[in-house]
Parts: C-alpha cells; structure tokens; sequence
C-alpha cells in the first residue's frame, strides 16, 4: 500500500468523508492526458474519488475528454479570489 493510499483510507475512516482532488490551472499541451490518468488511478483507489478540474478548454476535442471522463468533476474557470476557496477546501492539489 502506498502512502496515498494510507493517507486517503486513513481520511475516509477518520471523517467518513471523501478527500478533495484538485487541479487548478491550464489544460492543454496534452495536460489533459495527464489529469485523466491521475483521476483514473485515483478511481481505482476508491471508486467515489474523483478530480475536480478548475480551469478553460481550449478546444472542442479537449472539452470532450475531459467532460467525458467518468472520473474527473470538471468546475470550470474559476477567478483568483475563488481560487483560494477551492485550495481551502481541497485534501490534495494536482
């Protein structure tokens, strides 16, 4: 078991609640790809967790991946004064 598995059985046992991923910033330059493996594996954690992406598409095909994506909870722009609010209440950034 690796250290994030511990780290979120340890916060789901402890709080009965599922911890917050996030991902705060651009999405391109095949960053896409990058966010649906890390919320896949997550999924494969525990399959409730989910990445909450924060941020623009740049294009049709990329919102299509994203928003396709069963695992990833896509929120997104968000201004400066609300990005403080989504780290404030986020377990773990990506």
């Amino acid at each position: 078991m690796t250290s994030a598995t511990k780290i979120f059985k340890n916060q789901k046992n402890k709080k009965n609640k599922i911890p917050v991923v996030s991902y705060i910033g651009n999405i391109s330059n095949g960053r896409e790809k990058g966010l649906i493996d890390i919320a896949e594996k997550l999924r494969e954690l525990n399959e409730d967790f989910s990445l909450e992406v924060y941020g623009k598409l740049p294009n049709k095909k990329i919102r299509k991946l994203i928003c396709g994506c069963d695992s990833i909870s896509f929120k997104g722009f968000v201004s400066y004064d609300e990005v403080q609010k989504v780290i404030q209440n986020s377990d773990l950034l990506v």
